[in-house]
C-alpha cells in the first residue's frame, strides 16, 4: 500500500440528494435538545427494545459500548442489516431503516458495531448517519451511507466508493463511522492489515480525500487524529492528526506501540500505548487535537481497551482498565477544555473500596456500575457521590431516556428518568 493521501478510487453515486448535514465531531456517545438544569440521577424500570449485539470471546457486558445513539426520545440500534428507530418511552420500533443495495457480509461485518451511528445537524434539521457495506451496481464493493431524517424518520443515500485495495478484493471488510464535522464524514475502512480513513460529503456522496495506511480514530477540533505505521523495518507507528477540510498532515506525535486513540472533549483527544523508552505501564496522554501538544499525562495505567466521556458540557472522564484481567480499575475527571485533573479514584477515602465502572456522563453527572450491580452518580466536577439505586446502570444517557443492557438476557432496555 501507497502512504500518504490519494485520491478516492471508485465513483460516488448520489440516490437521493440529503440536506447539508453538521455532525458532531465527539463520536455522538448522547444527544438530545438543550442540556436539562437537573441531569436524570435515578431511572425506572427498563423495558427491552431490542437485542444486544453479540459480544466478541471474553468480553465483559459491564463495559459494553452500544452501537447507538439517543435523540430526545428516540433510540437509534445499528446492526449490521438495518438501524431501528426505537420510542424509548413505549419500547416500539418505529422504523427499520435497511440499505437500498444488496448488503456485503464478511467476517468484519459486525467490526463496525463497536461505535455509534453519528447524529448530525442541518439549522433545525437532524438526522442520524450510519454507513452500510454493499454491493455496488455493476459489481466491486461500496458503502451506502444512510442518513435519518429525525423529523419524518425517513432517509436519504448515497453510494460511496472505496478505495482500489478493497472495492474488489475479497478481504475481510470492514467501515466504521468515526466522526465529522460540516458535511464532510469520516470513515475508517479495514480489512486485513490494510486500513484507510475515508471522507465524503455525506450530502453529495462526493468523495472528498482518502489515506491509506492509516487509522483514522478520532475527529475532535476540525482535525482527523490516528495512527500511521512507521517506516520499515520499524515495527512502531505514530500519532498522526490530519486537517479534515483536506487530509493535509497537521502534526505527528507519540511513536511507539499499540496507541488506543478516542476522542475526549471538543478540543482534546485520548491517546494510550507503549514509548519505546517507557520502562513500565505505558502512556496514558491527552493531546490538543488541533496541535498535537501534550496538555496532560494521567495516571492510567496501558490497560487496553481505556476511554473517555465527555459529558457534553465541561467535564471528561477517563477511566481504564475496564475489565479486572488488566489490573485495578482507575477513574480520572479532568476539565474537558484544559485537562486538569479534577478528581480520580482510587482515592485516600475509598482506596480500599471497588471502583465502579463508569458508563457514561451527562450534563454535570457521572454513572456508574459496582460489582454489586448498583448504580451509583456522581457530580462531574467534584466526583462526589449524589445516589445509589437498584437496577440496570444505563450505558447511554440523555435527558429523555437511558439505555442499559438487560441483566437478564442479551438485550437492550430503555429506561426514563425518574428524578
Amino acid at each position: 500500500m501507497g502512504r500518504g493521501r490519494t485520491a478516492v478510487r471508485g465513483t460516488a453515486i448520489a440516490l437521493c440528494a440529503a440536506a447539508a448535514l453538521t455532525v458532531s465531531a465527539c463520536g455522538g456517545h448522547s444527544s438530545g435538545a438543550a442540556g436539562p438544569s437537573d441531569p436524570p440521577s435515578a431511572f425506572g424500570p427498563g423495558q427491552v427494545v431490542g437485542p444486544a449485539p453479540a459480544l466478541s470471546q471474553g468480553e465483559s457486558a459491564t463495559r459494553y459500548r452500544l452501537p447507538a445513539v439517543l435523540d430526545q426520545g428516540t433510540a437509534y440500534l445499528a446492526g449490521v442489516d438495518g438501524v431501528r428507530v426505537v420510542d424509548t418511552a413505549s419500547g416500539r420500533t418505529m422504523e427499520t431503516i435497511r440499505a437500498q443495495h444488496p448488503l456485503l457480509t464478511t467476517e468484519g461485518s459486525a467490526a463496525n458495531l463497536t461505535h455509534p451511528p453519528l447524529v448530525t445537524t442541518a439549522g433545525d434539521a437532524r438526522a442520524v448517519v450510519w454507513p452500510f457495506l454493499v454491493k455496488a451496481p455493476g459489481g466491486g464493493n461500496a458503502v451506502e451511507l444512510t442518513s435519518i431524517h429525525t423529523d419524518t424518520h425517513t432517509a436519504t443515500n448515497v453510494l460511496i466508493g472505496l478505495p482500489q485495495w478493497a472495492s474488489s478484493a475479497e478481504y475481510n471488510l470492514s467501515v466504521t463511522p468515526i466522526g465529522a464535522a460540516g458535511t464532510t464524514v469520516v470513515l475508517d475502512v479495514a480489512g486485513g492489515l490494510h486500513h484507510a480513513a475515508l471522507t465524503t460529503d455525506a450530502g453529495t456522496g462526493e468523495p472528498l480525500w482518502m489515506r491509506d495506511d492509516f487509522t483514522a480514530d478520532a475527529v475532535t477540533d476540525g482535525t482527523v487524529v490516528g495512527a500511521q505505521p512507521d517506516a520499515a523495518p520499524a515495527n512502531t507507528e505514530h500519532v498522526v492528526g490530519l486537517a479534515l477540510k483536506d487530509g493535509t498532515q497537521r502534526w505527528t506525535q507519540l511513536h511507539g506501540f499499540g496507541f488506543g486513540i478516542s476522542s475526549a472533549s471538543p478540543s482534546l483527544v485520548a491517546v494510550e500505548g507503549t514509548l519505546p523508552t517507557a520502562t513500565s505501564g505505558g502512556t496514558f496522554q491527552l493531546l490538543a487535537a488541533a496541535t498535537g501538544t501534550s496538555v496532560a499525562t494521567l495516571p492510567i495505567s496501558n490497560g487496553l481497551p481505556s476511554r473517555c466521556v465527555y459529558d457534553q458540557a465541561s467535564v471528561t472522564v477517563c477511566y481504564a482498565p475496564t475489565d479486572n484481567h488488566a489490573g485495578a480499575r482507575v477513574v480520572v475527571a479532568v476539565d474537558a477544555k484544559t485537562g486538569q485533573q479534577l478528581w480520580s479514584m482510587p482515592n485516600g477515602t475509598n482506596g480500599t473500596e471497588p471502583v465502579p465502572l463508569v458508563t457514561d456522563a451527562w450534563h454535570g453527572l457521572v454513572y456508574a456500575t459496582t460489582t454489586e450491580g448498583l448504580t451509583m452518580v456522581y457530580r462531574a466536577r467534584s466526583g462526589s457521590p449524589v445516589r445509589a439505586s437498584a437496577g440496570p446502570t444505563p450505558v447511554l444517557v440523555n435527558d429523555q431516556a437511558g439505555l442499559a443492557l438487560d441483566p437478564n438476557g442479551p438485550n437492550i432496555v430503555a429506561q426514563r428518568p425518574i428524578d
